[in-house]
């Protein structure tokens, strides 16, 4: 019974996450999903026409600056002038963990993927 509870509660977080609906834990829980799509999205469409890794891109700005690109609609069009062998490949879904990635480890973040 207790796995099962255990189960049934982190079940209902990922849900919740997926949903992107309200975190009772906070914005930042369920982001590492998010993080670990943007990698795949970046490894397998990105990485060789930009030719430097996703870490790369994401300390070319602080927190503050991709959130403001991304309030701004700006967010794909920093990725095309980063990469501009990458202009019109970023599908609209790809945007929410794409801005994750890139907010999880800006240069002012503190921290660094292990890929």
């Amino acid at each position: 019974m207790r796995y099962f509870i255990i189960f049934t509660l982190i079940f209902s977080f990922i849900q919740a996450d997926m949903d992107n609906s309200i975190n009772p834990l906070g914005p930042t829980f369920g982001m590492s999903g998010k993080v670990l799509k943007a990698k795949r999205i970046y490894r397998n469409n990105f990485k060789r026409k930009c030719r430097f890794t996703g870490a790369v891109l994401a300390k070319m700005h602080t927190q503050d600056e991709w959130e403001e690109f991304k309030e701004n609609g700006n967010f794909k069009n920093e990725i095309y002038r980063v990469c501009p062998r990458s202009q019109g490949i970023i599908k609209d879904e790809w945007i929410e963990p794409l801005y994750y990635f890139m907010y999880n480890y800006a240069s002012d973040a503190g921290t660094f993927p292990k890929c």
